[in-house]
């Protein structure tokens, strides 16, 4: 929160400080102008005026500047009111730097898959984990992240070199195959990916079990275009799940869209860079 005129804030929560890179006293002796480059900070400013008019803002993909001079990028709503008299922005930050550095990365390559011939079919895969839910809250996050690393091996083992596989975030993972062949060699590798991902594992001193629910979209059959694949593949996962999870489904055109509603969510909305490659979960890529 920080005030309309002078621009000071006000008021951080421990969420936003720790995007700043700051503690929550430290946010309270910055101004709006402290925290945006340059290169920005008019468009953020116009933003302030508009609010001194009464009017609700919202800006996305704003880099902002964190104490150590690195950037990211946030989606800020802003709305008024006034605090002891005087007028006040509230901001509510969303950090949305890993879409947009997917994004970019991907529109870097969408020029790869405007060549691509008609011939040649290129599947997606939407993999969702059953379960890891419960096993991070029961057994601590440094389990979960452990869990998360083999799965992002055992779906390596999966893929040839040049298939192409990423972490979306949480428990879900994304994965492009080019040049496949038919529909049974795609089912072949989701079946494998699956038998691979449910075999046991030990986690302090306990066997675990994890399956997963694997939704598949074809590029040309289902879309021409990256964001609709990407979004049948969503689709049939999620058929993939109320079909009782632990198996896969292919895009069909009356599967509804089941994706429940949440407040952080990340999207793909092109088709997947062929240089991007599993890194550590700590990194969330």
């Amino acid at each position: 929160m920080a005030e309309l005129q002078t621009k000071h804030f006000l008021f951080a929560n421990p969420a936003v400080s720790r995007m700043l890179g700051c503690k929550e006293k430290e946010v309270l002796q910055l101004s709006v102008e402290d925290i945006h480059p340059k290169a920005s900070l008019e468009h953020v400013l116009a933003e302030f005026d508009a609010l001194a008019r009464g009017k609700k803002t919202r800006v996305i993909h704003i880099p902002c500047q964190c104490r150590d001079g690195s950037v990211f990028y946030a989606d800020i709503s802003n709305t008024s009111l006034v605090l002891d008299g005087a007028e006040c922005n509230v901001g509510f930050f969303t950090d949305v730097t890993k879409r947009k550095q997917m994004e970019e990365s991907i529109r870097q390559s969408e020029g790869r898959y405007r060549t691509i011939i008609e011939e040649t079919a290129d599947s997606y895969y939407e993999v969702d984990l059953d379960g890891f839910k419960e096993i991070n809250d029961t057994m601590g996050h440094e389990a979960g992240d452990r869990l998360l690393k083999v799965i992002a091996t055992r779906l390596k083992n999966n893929l040839r070199a040049a298939d192409v596989a990423a972490r979306m975030g949480g428990d879900e993972f994304i994965l492009l195959m080019e040049e496949v062949t038919d529909s049974g060699s795609v089912a072949t590798v989701a079946r494998k990916m699956k038998d691979s991902i449910a075999q046991p594992l030990t986690m302090k001193g306990r066997e675990r079990r994890i399956t997963a629910s694997i939704g598949i979209s074809l590029y040309p059959n289902d879309a021409d275009d990256g964001q609709t694949l990407i979004t049948h593949a969503d689709k049939a996962m999620y058929a993939a799940k109320a079909k009782g999870k632990n198996n896969y489904q292919f895009y069909a055109d009356n599967q509804p869209c089941l994706r429940p509603f949440t407040s952080s969510v990340s999207v793909c909305s092109c088709p997947l860079p062929t240089h991007i490659r599993f890194e550590s979960p700590a990194s969330g890529q």
